[in-house]
């Protein structure tokens, strides 16, 4: 999916369901489930990636793509007790992912 994603211009792939979450092709944050499959630098990737992870892990645990506020963000909701909780993992803002994007071509 990123190697598609990479060749098309002012394009946002957001896919889900892979089981690993992924943010702007693992450019920005190194860590093990945010890794792509590619012989590029993960420096060098174009941010253009997205994957939502999954809906639902073993602990009851849900991670998503949101986009709100000028930021698109990788978030995992837990379920502890009776009240859920928001946890951002990881957030870029456009003007900044737009700009990578632009320097990756």
């Amino acid at each position: 999916m990123y190697a598609w994603s990479k060749e098309q211009q002012n394009l946002l792939l957001i896919t889900g369901h892979t089981h690993s979450p992924v943010f702007a092709s693992g450019k920005y944050l190194d860590h093990p489930s945010n890794k792509i499959d590619t012989p590029e630098q993960r420096t060098l990737v174009k941010p253009c990636y997205f994957n939502t992870g999954c809906c639902c892990f073993n602990d009851g645990d849900i991670t998503g793509i949101e986009i709100a506020d000028g930021f698109i963000r990788l978030i995992k909701w837990t379920n502890r007790g009776t009240n859920p909780a928001r946890k951002i993992l990881e957030e870029k803002d456009f003007k900044t992912l737009m700009n990578d994007m632009q320097a990756a071509l």
